[in-house]
C-alpha cells in the first residue's frame, strides 16, 4: 500500500532490513503522533520482510494490558515462527511467564529466550517489531533492552513504533535505545497541503480536492487518519450533488476516527479532551487543571501535542463535530459524574450561576442547598432577560426538572410562568394552582407572589387573588425595590381592569411609582415596551384594558407599529385587537370583525382570561352594524368567565350586547341593559371614558319606544359632558331625530360637521341619510337627492362599492320614506319591505298568509308608485314606520 509523503521513511526502513540480512543489526524507532501512518508503515515493512524470507516476531502494546507482565514477550513468541520445532519450547516458556513478577536480576528465562532468538537469527534474518511500545509491560521492555544489547553481529532488525504521549514525550525504552550506535529514528510528520490534496484526490475529483485542501488542513492539522475520514464522508454524502461537495462536512467516518485517534494517547489525553468538551468553549486553564488533576506544565504540553496532532486548537475543538464525537464516546453515567464535578468546581471558583446550572441540570444530583439556589437564581435570570423564545422556555423547563427545595422550586415555577405568558400562555394558566399552593404554604411571599395575584385576576379568579394579596401583603418587605415595583404593577392592573375590586383592596395597594418607562396610562409607552421585549402578563393586560375604553388609538398604533411579526402570542393578540379597533372606528366593519377573530385565534380562550370580552365586543358590534344578527347572537351566547362582568371588558361587552338587542328589536330589554351599564359606569367612576358612553344607546332605545322626551334628556346630558367630538356628533344626530322638524335640519348639519372632523364614517353616512329623509318629508326633492348622493359618494369612496351593490357593507344607513312611499298602502309597504330584504314571492306569501298572486299584484303597484324597474332597486327601510325598519343595508337612493 502506497503511503502519501512517507517515501523517505519507506526507504530508510528498507535499507535497515537489507542491512540486517547482511549481518548488520539495527534498531529503528518510528515516532509521531497518532494517525500519521506509523502502523501502516510497519505493515509494509513486515510484508517486504516475509517476501524476502525473513522471520517475523510481532507484538502490540495496549494500555489495558500494560500491567500484565511478559504479555508483549508472549506475543512475540507466539507468531508464525512458533511452528518451528526448535522454537516451540521457547514459546511455551514465554507463555508460562505471563503475569509473573520479573526477576530483578533478569532470570534464566530472559537469557534463554534471548539466546534462542540469536541462534535462530543465524539461520534467517529476524524482524522483531512492537507497535505502540509505549504501552508495553515493564518485564517485556526489560527483555527488549536485554536483547538490544546483544545484537552485535546478529541478523536481527528491531523495529519499535511509539506514539507521542502527553505526560512523557519519549518512553524509557526508546530513550535508552537511542544511545545505541545502530539505532535510528524515523519521525512521521503531518501531511503538507500537497499531501492533503493528494489524499483527497483519492476520493474526490482533482479540482474538488485542490479547492478543499485548506479546509481539510484547518479541520485536521494534516492528520492523515482524520483527512481520510473527511474524504470518505464527502464521498458518501456528496453534498454538492453532481458538482462535487461544497465543503468537507464531518460525519460518520469522522465521528469514528476522532475518538479512535484520541484513545491512542492514553488516559491523560482522554480525560483532558473530555473535560474540554464538557467545559466548552475556551475554559479557564486553572479550572481545567483542577478537574483533570494535571499540573499547568503537563496541561500545556498535552494541549500543544494534541494541537499538533490535529485534535485541538489550543483549548478548543477544530469543529463542533469533534466535540460531539468526544461527548458521544463516553456514556451518560460517566458524563453525569463529570458534570457534577464541574458544577462543584465552578461554584467553588465563583462562576456565574447560569454556568454552574448548565452542569447541575445534567449531572448527578447534588444534595446541597447551594445547588438548589443556583438553579433557582438561573431560572429567574433567564426570565428577567426578557426572552420569550421557545429556547428560553426549554431551558427553564430543564431547570425545573432538577432536584430543589420547595421554595426554590416555587421560584423556578414562577420564572417559567413569566416566560410562558409570552410563549405558551395556556401552560402558564395551568401552573397557577401550584404557585397558589406555594403562597399559602409560605414558600412564596415576595414580588413573585404578586405576579401570581395578577395572573389570578386576569383569569377571573378574583376571590383567590384577593386571598393571595391579603396573605402576602402583611409580610411584604417594601424596602426591596423588586417588591415595590411588583406592588405598583399589581395596583396598576387592578385599577385598570377591576375598578370595584380596586376600591375594596385600596389599603393593600398603596400608590407607589411605577418603574420608568412604564408610566400608568401612557398607552404609547406601554405598547412600545411590549414591542421592545417587555414580558409578563401586566405588560399585555393593562394596554388592552386602556384600549377597551379609550377613544384615541394613535398611541397604540404607533407603539405597536414596530412589532413586525411578534414572537409573543400576547403581543400578536394585542396587535390584532388594535387593528380591529382601528378598523371599527374607521367604519371598516368587516375588517374589524376579521381582525378581532384573528386576535382571539392568537391565544387559547383560557389564556385571554377576562380580556376575552374585548375582541368579543368588537366582533359583536361589527356583526350588529353589518346586520349579521345570527353571527352576533352566537357571540352573545359565547361562554365567558362570570367575573368578566366585574371588569371594564365586561362593561364594554354589555354595551355591545345592548346594541345587538336594540338592532334585534328588543327595545325594552336593550334600554334596561343600557341603563344598568350606566349605573355600573357611574359606580366605578368611569363616566369620563368615551367608549363606555351608555346614554347614546339608551336614547336610541327611547326613540324606538316612542319617547322622544326621555331620549332628549339623555342626549342633553351627553352633550354637557366633556368628551370627544365623535360622541358629540352621534348625540347631535340622535337629538335631531328626537326634535321637532323645524330644529332637525340645523342639528343634522351640526352633527355632520362634528362627525366629519371626528372621522366617524358610519354615523356621518347615517347623518346624511337622516338629512335626505328630513328633506323628503318636507317635500324638498332636490336637497334630499343631494344628501343622498353625498351618502352614496362616501360609501363608494370609503368602501369602493357602488351604492346599489348587493355586496355593499351593511352599515345600517336608515333612509326614511320618500314622498312616493307615502302613497303606498299598508299591505304594499309590508310586501315591498320583505321583497327589499331579499325574500322571494313564495316566501312573502307564506310570511303574510296570502297567495303568490296577491304578492305579485302588490309588487307591481309598488314598482309603479316608486318608479322603479324591479325589486333590486327597492331600498330596505323605505316604510313610514308602521313596521320597524331593519338595521340592514339602507343605502340612500337619490
Amino acid at each position: 500500500m502506497r503511503l502519501i509523503e512517507r517515501e523517505d521513511a519507506e526507504s530508510q526502513l528498507t535499507r535497515a532490513l537489507t542491512g540486517a540480512a547482511r549481518g548488520q543489526p539495527g534498531v529503528v524507532i518510528i515516532e509521531g503522533f497518532t494517525g500519521t501512518g506509523k502502523t501502516a508503515l510497519l505493515s509494509n515493512l513486515l510484508a517486504r520482510a516475509r517476501a524476502a524470507g525473513a522471520g517475523v516476531l510481532a507484538a502490540r502494546g495496549a494500555p489495558s494490558e500494560q500491567s500484565v507482565q511478559f504479555g508483549v514477550l508472549a506475543q512475540l513468541s507466539n507468531g508464525p515462527i512458533a511452528s518451528d520445532p526448535a522454537w516451540a519450547p521457547i514459546a511455551a516458556s514465554a507463555e508460562s511467564l505471563i503475569g509473573t513478577e520479573p526477576d530483578p536480576a533478569g532470570g534464566p528465562d530472559r537469557h534463554r529466550i534471548g539466546n534462542a532468538l540469536l541462534r535462530l537469527a543465524t539461520s534467517m534474518p529476524l524482524v522483531v517489531c512492537v507497535d505502540d511500545v509505549q504501552h508495553a509491560d515493564a518485564a517485556s521492555v526489560d527483555f527488549l533492552l536485554h536483547l538490544s544489547r546483544r545484537l552485535d553481529m546478529s541478523r536481527i532488525l528491531m523495529v519499535l513504533v511509539e506514539s507521542d504521549q502527553p505526560t512523557q514525550p519519549f518512553s524509557p525504552l526508546c530513550t535508552e535505545l537511542s544511545r545505541q550506535p545502530y539505532c535510528q529514528n524515523v519521525r512521521l510528520q503531518p501531511l503538507s497541503p500537497a499531501g492533503i490534496t493528494e489524499m483527497l484526490a483519492g476520493h474526490l475529483d482533482a479540482a474538488d480536492a485542490d479547492r478543499l485542501t485548506a479546509q481539510g488542513e484547518r479541520l485536521t492539522g494534516g492528520n492523515p487518519a482524520l483527512i481520510r475520514a473527511l474524504a470518505e464522508d464527502a464521498t458518501r454524502l456528496r453534498h454538492g450533488g453532481p458538482f462535487g461537495p461544497a465543503e468537507l462536512l464531518p460525519h460518520d467516518a469522522f465521528a469514528r476516527a476522532y475518538p479512535s485517534v484520541l484513545h491512542a494517547y492514553g488516559e491523560v489525553a482522554l480525560r483532558l479532551v473530555r473535560t474540554l468538551a464538557l467545559l466548552h468553549p475556551d475554559p479557564e486553564p486553572a479550572l481545567v487543571g483542577r478537574l483533570t488533576g494535571l499540573s499547568p506544565a503537563t496541561t500545556g504540553a498535552a494541549l500543544r501535542m494534541l494541537t499538533d496532532a490535529g485534535l485541538l486548537t489550543g483549548r478548543n475543538f477544530r469543529h463542533p463535530a469533534a466535540r460531539e464525537a468526544t461527548l458521544n464516546d463516553f456514556g451518560p453515567p460517566e458524563r453525569a459524574v463529570r458534570h457534577r464535578e464541574i458544577a462543584e468546581a465552578l461554584f467553588t471558583a465563583g462562576a456565574p450561576a447560569r454556568v454552574v446550572a448548565d452542569h447541575l441540570v445534567v449531572g448527578e444530583p447534588v444534595a446541597e442547598p447551594w445547588a438548589s439556589a443556583v438553579v433557582a437564581d438561573t431560572a429567574e435570570q433567564t426570565a428577567l432577560e426578557g426572552s420569550r423564545s421557545e429556547l428560553s422556555l426549554g431551558r427553564l423547563l430543564t431547570l425545573h426538572s432538577h432536584d430543589m427545595t420547595k421554595p426554590d422550586r416555587a421560584r423556578v415555577t414562577s420564572a417559567i410562568v413569566s416566560v410562558e405568558w409570552g410563549v405558551n400562555p395556556l401552560a402558564a394558566v395551568r401552573r397557577l394552582p401550584e404557585l397558589t399552593a406555594a403562597i399559602f404554604s409560605g414558600q412564596l411571599r415576595d414580588h413573585r407572589a404578586l405576579g401570581v395575584y395578577q395572573a389570578l385576576l386576569w383569569t377571573g379568579r378574583t376571590a383567590e387573588a384577593e386571598a393571595v394579596l391579603t396573605t402576602v401583603r402583611s409580610s411584604l418587605d417594601l424596602g426591596d425595590a423588586r417588591n415595590r415595583s411588583a406592588l405598583a404593577a399589581a395596583r396598576e392592573m387592578t385599577s385598570a381592569i377591576f375598578p370595584s375590586l380596586f376600591r375594596r383592596l385600596r389599603n393593600h395597594l398603596p400608590d407607589l411609582p411605577l418603574p420608568a418607562p412604564s408610566a400608568a396610562g401612557d398607552l404609547l409607552q406601554l405598547c412600545r415596551n411590549l414591542t421592545a421585549g417587555a414580558t409578563g402578563l401586566n405588560a399585555f393586560a393593562v394596554p388592552l384594558a386602556l384600549l377597551s375604553h379609550r377613544a384615541e388609538l394613535d398611541g397604540a398604533e404607533l407603539g405597536l407599529g414596530q412589532a413586525g411579526t411578534p414572537d409573543s402570542a400576547l403581543v400578536r393578540g394585542l396587535v390584532e385587537f388594535v387593528r380591529a379597533e382601528t378598523s371599527r372606528r374607521d367604519g371598516q366593519l368587516s375588517a374589524a370583525v376579521t381582525f378581532a377573530r384573528s386576535a382571539l385565534a392568537q391565544l387559547p380562550i383560557e389564556a385571554w382570561g377576562v380580556g376575552v370580552a374585548a375582541p368579543l365586543s368588537t366582533i359583536l358590534t361589527g356583526c350588529t352594524e353589518l346586520n349579521e344578527l345570527a353571527e352576533a347572537e352566537a357571540v352573545v351566547d359565547a361562554r365567558v368567565p362570570p367575573t368578566v362582568f366585574d371588569s371594564v371588558f365586561g362593561v364594554r361587552f354589555l354595551l355591545s350586547r345592548s346594541r345587538f338587542l336594540l338592532a334585534r328589536g328588543d327595545h325594552s330589554t336593550a334600554l334596561a341593559e343600557f341603563t344598568n351599564c350606566g349605573r355600573i359606569i357611574a359606580d366605578w367612576g368611569l363616566e369620563e371614558s368615551p367608549l363606555l358612553g351608555w346614554r347614546l344607546g339608551a336614547a336610541e332605545a327611547w326613540l324606538k319606544l316612542g319617547d322622544a322626551g326621555q331620549a332628549r334628556r339623555l342626549l342633553d346630558e351627553e352633550l354637557r359632558r366633556p368628551g370627544p367630538s365623535r360622541s358629540r356628533g352621534s348625540a347631535l344626530r340622535l337629538l335631531a331625530a328626537a326634535s321637532r322638524p323645524k330644529h332637525r335640519e340645523s342639528l343634522l348639519h351640526d352633527a355632520i360637521a362634528v362627525l366629519q372632523e371626528a372621522g366617524d364614517r358610519i354615523d356621518l353616512v347615517r347623518a346624511y341619510g337622516d338629512l335626505s329623509r328630513h328633506h323628503r318629508e318636507l317635500g324638498r326633492r332636490r336637497p334630499s337627492d343631494a344628501a343622498a348622493r353625498t351618502a352614496n359618494d362616501l360609501l363608494q369612496r370609503w368602501y369602493e362599492m357602488p351604492a346599489w351593490s348587493d355586496t355593499a357593507p351593511q352599515l345600517g344607513v336608515l333612509a326614511g320614506p320618500s314622498v312616493e312611499a307615502a302613497s303606498l298602502t299598508r299591505a304594499e309597504r309590508r310586501v315591498g319591505q320583505l321583497a327589499a330584504a331579499g325574500l322571494r314571492n313564495l316566501e312573502i306569501a307564506h310570511r303574510l298568509s296570502v297567495t303568490v298572486s296577491t304578492v305579485e299584484q302588490h309588487l307591481t303597484s309598488v314598482y309603479r308608485k316608486l318608479s322603479v324597474d324591479g325589486r333590486a332597486q327597492l331600498q330596505p327601510g323605505f316604510t313610514d314606520g308602521s313596521l320597524d325598519p331593519p338595521a340592514g343595508p339602507g343605502f340612500v337612493t337619490p
